[in-house]
């Protein structure tokens, strides 16, 4: 007998998380850094995951604080900075 499991189906995005997407796209997408435009933001529960790959720590580290700025620093939120940069 095979059993084949499925993941889980996606959960639901509220509408405060996808004006959140939005405002974070927003931020990253309109700073004087082009290497922000390819970072992928997911949100799950409470946590914000930054994912993708840059090609600095101060790129990195950019977008983090982009992030931080617009959640705020009393936020319940979780950021998670999973940005790759790849090594020379």
């Amino acid at each position: 007998m095979i059993v084949a499991l499925r993941p889980n189906p996606p959960l639901p995005i509220s509408q405060e998380d996808v004006a959140l997407i939005q405002s974070v796209r927003t931020a990253l997408d309109s700073g004087n850094s082009s290497h922000l435009r390819r970072v992928e933001v997911l949100i799950h529960a409470q946590t914000i995951r930054l994912q993708g790959t840059v090609s600095s720590y101060y790129h990195k580290q950019l977008a983090q604080e982009t992030v931080k700025q617009i959640v705020g620093p009393c936020s319940e939120r979780i950021l998670t900075n999973e940005l790759v940069v790849p090594s020379a």
